[in-house]
């Protein structure tokens, strides 16, 4: 269900909880949680959204059971309703406006000052509530599209925070926005700007709170939670809900109203691979890429629910040009994952450790599953590999063989996660070399978060174009010689010569192969910092001597075959 993928455990009975995340905990005792998530099609092999896979953003509040007798330090009740009308720049009540929100404002010289600001919909008074006696009630009015009695009607009624605290437990409400595109950065920015309009605190005197962006800790969630609850009432007209989204949806779409649809998903898998660095040392990430890259079976674990899907994306970015052509799902809910990590298929699972029953079933992992805790930070190597009971070269003894892939990918993960640490954070992994000195000020920290990120994929482009290096010369493009009648109807194979590219892979390795023209010569067409990558890749060579099983095991892989098929029948040897 939705409800699986979307809300996320009460999270104060840990130790610290509030101090170190101060900011999911609101002044009237809400926990608030804004959590990314995608929930893949049945045949999903991949996160790119392009097989039909929903993306989504959640909304959570949830009022723990022992704080449902709190009410943050306030007996006051905020009255609402909806009344039909539009936003302006004051906050005062109109049937039109000059802008939208997110329309581009011009000067009277014509040129370009910026976009509209955001106009809150809500409209703060106080009023003496009868029922309460000599007590003001907070109103909030909203104003909408439509108009929605049956909607104002029950939001007149006991509020829904009230009803549902009848129950003897926790109360949790929520709202999800989705889409079939990875707007993941415009629906968050939506729901935020939500929460934030809705839970600022008005003063008695009824001057606004002018701080929109004001933390979690200084907001009022209970308004916001009737709000939503209201929705629960079968009898409300099916407008209201979006009368009241549209507003914020405008803010959280405006920024990418003129961009290319790719231009969002590119920006969140930035910011999604730099989630992933800060997850994970140089080292366990290289480990991680690795396994990856001979797609093994890998199961990702944290506490963040958002975190998952992040570093799900940023692994499969890092795999480029290549495509992890297996199951795929960020976010497993724990009575889906228990059966998914049976499955014989190579695949990257999310698996949020605060679920019931998490915690057991990351404790018992099948010994082919490698874990990563993106807690804790660390990388668990697999026991046994996916094509290690079919490899021929080395030892004819499976044991041993499986040991010394086991051997050869520990290896490799470490010499490449000096290269990631090097790349990252030199002036730490290259203190011993005289090259690099410590300015006097902001010598550890990093000021371009972004580019970390994208210097890594090139990095890791850079090794795996070495690893597929020669790969088309070992082809051969085999085919029936039909008649002239029967030209369209040719259908090729194609026969891959692996001792061949052995040979390739190590004498790339001793110095030889190498291209009698330039690569930057014969590149031009391709961004300066990517051809360099390219001209260098051949010291990112691996030797059959100390990596023979990790070759022979990327040879087995769907992505290996889903490149060779790929290549052109001219870069082949054919006939």
């Amino acid at each position: 269900t939705l409800e699986s993928y979307a809300c996320v455990f009460p999270y104060t009975n840990k130790p610290f909880a509030q101090v170190a995340d101060s900011s999911r905990l609101s002044s009237d005792g809400w926990e608030v949680a804004l959590i990314n998530f995608m929930i893949p099609n049945a045949d999903a092999s991949s996160g790119d959204g392009e097989n039909g896979s929903i993306f989504g953003v959640s909304l959570v509040l949830t009022k723990p059971y022992e704080g449902l007798s709190s009410n943050g330090g306030t007996n006051k009740r905020v009255a609402m309703e909806l009344v039909q009308g539009e936003a302006t720049e004051d906050g005062s009540k109109s049937s039109e406006t000059s802008e939208k929100v997110g329309e581009t404002v011009v000067d009277s010289d014509g040129k370009a000052i910026g976009a509209a600001p955001f106009a809150s919909p809500l409209i703060f008074s106080h009023q003496k509530a009868e029922s309460i006696g000599d007590s003001f009630t907070s109103m909030r009015q909203i104003r909408v599209s439509s108009e929605t009695p049956n909607f104002n009607s029950r939001l007149k009624g006991t509020p829904w925070s009230e009803r549902a605290t009848k129950e003897d437990c926790s109360i949790t409400v929520g709202i999800a926005l989705v889409s079939q595109k990875n707007s993941i950065l415009a629906m968050r920015s939506t729901l935020s700007r939500l929460l934030f309009d809705h839970s600022r605190s008005v003063p008695v005197d009824g001057k606004e709170d002018e701080d929109n962006d004001a933390s979690v800790s200084q907001l009022v969630c209970g308004p916001l939670a009737d709000l939503l609850g209201n929705f629960s009432h079968e009898d409300i007209e099916s407008v209201a809900l979006k009368c009241v989204l549209e507003p914020y949806l405008r803010f959280g779409s405006s920024p990418w109203l003129d961009q290319p649809l790719i231009k969002q998903s590119t920006e969140f898998m930035l910011c999604a691979g730099m989630q992933l660095l800060q997850s994970l040392p140089p080292v366990p990430l290289a480990l991680l890429f690795v396994s990856a890259l001979l797609e093994q079976k890998i199961v990702f674990s944290s506490s963040r629910r958002s975190l998952l899907l992040s570093a799900t994306c940023g692994l499969t970015e890092l795999l480029q040009p290549l495509k992890w052509s297996h199951l795929l799902v960020p976010l497993a809910p724990s009575a889906l994952a228990t059966d998914l990590v049976q499955y014989p298929a190579p695949f990257i699972l999310g698996i949020p450790s605060e679920d019931p029953g998490s915690m057991d079933l990351l404790n018992s992992l099948p010994e082919d599953v490698t874990l990563v805790d993106l807690d804790v930070g660390r990388v668990i190597l697999a026991r046994s590999f996916a094509f290690d009971d079919g490899l021929v070269r080395g030892e004819t003894d499976e044991q041993t063989t499986a040991r010394a892939l086991r051997s050869q990918v520990l290896y490799l993960a470490q010499s490449l996660g000096v290269l990631f640490g090097a790349c990252l954070q030199q002036q730490t992994w290259c203190c011993d070399s005289p090259s690099v000195t410590f300015p006097q000020s902001q010598a550890l920290r990093h000021t371009t978060t972004t580019t970390d990120f994208e210097r890594l994929k090139l990095l890791s482009k850079s090794f795996i174009n070495e690893i597929l290096e020669g790969a088309p010369f070992c082809c051969f493009w085999v085919e029936e010689n039909k008649k002239d009648a029967e030209a369209s109807m040719k259908e090729g194979n194609i026969l891959f010569d692996e001792d061949r590219f052995f040979d390739i892979k190590n004498g790339r390795a001793e110095g030889l192969y190498q291209p009698l023209f330039s690569k930057r010569d014969c590149l031009e067409v391709l961004p300066s910092d990517e051809s360099e990558a390219r001209e260098s890749s051949s010291k990112l060579a691996l030797s059959l001597r100390d990596f023979d099983l990790v070759l022979e095991s990327f040879l087995r892989c769907q992505s290996m075959s889903t490149f060779i098929s790929s290549c052109p029948k001219k870069s082949m040897v054919y006939y």
